[in-house]
């Protein structure tokens, strides 16, 4: 056998085996549809303000939480008008078992200063544990006003990190 002829066959036989090597063995094909619904829970309210004091107690339905610790903050997003207005809310969470309230004073305040007590609010403040459950949502607001506008705001109750 000459030298050229091993040379072939040594090159064949490295190609099939590199051939094998490359070879799919196994092909996985993988299709999935995702449809995680969100924990997210959106309420639209209005109040009508149309006294200089009063108080209006909102029932936002059902919403689950996960165990671990929540916050709610109140988020200012927009106004307009002459007018002066501070609101303070109570946020009531009632399961079969359990119950949670988060006061949260001077929620909004918009051109008259509120004073508060200075302590660290559990849920408001500061994150409050809670258990994992499906609680139904009250939302207990009081306020002081006077003039006319508009004003949209956001409460948040969301999962300490």
């Amino acid at each position: 056998m000459s030298r050229r002829v091993a040379v072939a066959i040594c090159a064949a036989v490295a190609i099939a085996i590199t051939t094998l090597a490359l070879a799919p063995i196994l092909e996985v094909r993988i299709r999935g549809v995702v449809e995680v619904p969100s924990a997210l829970k959106v309420v639209e309210i209005k109040i009508a303000i149309n006294r200089e004091s009063g108080s209006e107690e909102v029932h936002l339905g059902e919403i689950k939480i996960p165990r671990g610790e929540v916050v709610a903050r109140v988020k200012l997003v927009s106004r307009e008008g002459e007018f002066s207005t501070v609101i303070s809310g109570l946020l009531v969470l009632r399961s079969g078992n359990r119950s949670y309230e988060i006061p949260m004073p001077c929620a909004i305040s918009i051109g008259e200063p509120c004073y508060r007590i200075m302590v660290l609010i559990p849920g408001y403040d500061t994150p409050m544990p809670v258990e994992e459950d499906t609680y139904e949502a009250i939302l207990k607001l009081e306020w002081v006003a006077r003039g006319s506008g508009r004003f949209d705001a956001r409460l948040y109750l969301e999962k300490a990190a």
